[in-house]
């Protein structure tokens, strides 16, 4: 997972995504090899910080 195996290199504790856990996420669009990353949204802090999040109801 892009930040489980970065938190146990960095020696931090386990980490999961579940409620009431803190969750800092980048949203991105990626086509593949030769392709750019597309950031579409940043969330921190339980707020969006870059960029739109849509919501299906």
């Amino acid at each position: 997972m892009a930040g489980l195996n970065p938190a146990r290199l960095l020696g931090f504790e386990e980490i999961s995504l579940e409620a009431g856990s803190r969750a800092d996420l980048i949203l991105f669009h990626y086509e593949g090899t030769g392709s750019r990353m597309n950031i579409q949204t940043t969330l921190a802090c339980g707020a969006v910080k870059y960029g739109t999040l849509l919501v299906n109801s």
